[in-house]
């Protein structure tokens, strides 16, 4: 294949060929393999999911802190590691929410007396389409208000 089909481009001062302007393949090999390269390192590496949400004023007994259908496989790790539970106001006594997959217990948030910082316990794999539900204590704490959540997990 010796017939250049390109059209070759002239300006005033040059004129320039395909051949000019077609880097050799084995640069575009190089390049290419590169960028391969790169694309395969991160193919099996985990990327951060986060779920966010708050709850303004106390809360009521059992109702949802939070409900959410996931859209994609996502996984909470050890104690929800990296997770964080907050409240302007400080519990009174213990409390404790429910964390649940599909209706099934996993987990909690227990906001120790006079916290206004939630700990976690739990973990979980969950696959797209499975509800995440974190529920308020049948017994709600009749101070702890003003909650914000932080989820955090991995896909």
């Amino acid at each position: 294949m010796t017939t250049n089909h390109h059209t070759p481009y002239q300006d005033t001062v040059t004129t320039y060929k395909a051949v000019d302007m077609n880097a050799p393949l084995g640069e575009l090999d190089e390049v290419l393999g590169g960028v391969s390269g790169e694309l395969e390192s991160t193919k099996h590496t985990t990327h951060p999911y986060d779920i966010g949400a708050c709850y303004s004023g106390t809360t009521a007994s059992g109702e949802f802190l939070i409900r959410y259908p996931l859209p994609r496989v996502v996984t909470f790790g050890a104690d929800m590691a990296g997770s964080y539970a907050k409240a302007d106001i400080a519990a009174t006594s213990s409390t404790v929410f429910k964390m649940q997959k599909d209706g099934a217990q996993f987990g909690t948030i227990t906001f120790g007396v006079a916290s206004q910082t939630g700990v976690f316990s739990g973990e979980t794999d969950f696959a797209a389409g499975e509800v995440f539900v974190i529920t308020c204590p049948e017994t709600p704490d009749a101070t702890l208000a003003e909650i914000g959540l932080s989820i955090a997990g991995t896909r």
